[in-house]
């Protein structure tokens, strides 16, 4: 990512992004991950706690990897689109 596009991006992950997790089911699909995750650690075995700890760790690593190239294919959308003389005259509006 150029050192705009992450700029960019983390002002997103630290304000405007929060907001667009009501326009979701965010805020129940956490809760069920959880919920499920506290349900695993309690039935694991002590010797299996630092498995769980590494599967959590890749998951949220996916995660941010798939925000990340979303955020970059909104991008480039977004600068397709105000290429095109029809919506760059409505973005100049």
């Amino acid at each position: 990512m150029t050192p705009a596009a992450e700029a960019l991006y983390f002002h997103l992950l630290d304000g405007p992004l929060v907001d667009y997790y009501r326009e979701t089911d965010y805020a129940q699909c956490l809760r069920r991950q959880e919920a499920l995750t506290d349900r695993l650690r309690r039935a694991l075995p002590p010797e299996q706690q630092d498995l769980l700890a590494e599967v959590l760790e890749a998951c949220s690593d996916t995660e941010s990897c798939e925000l990340e190239a979303m955020f970059l294919a909104a991008m480039d959308l977004t600068l397709s689109l105000l290429c095109r003389p029809h919506f760059r005259r409505m973005a100049e509006k």
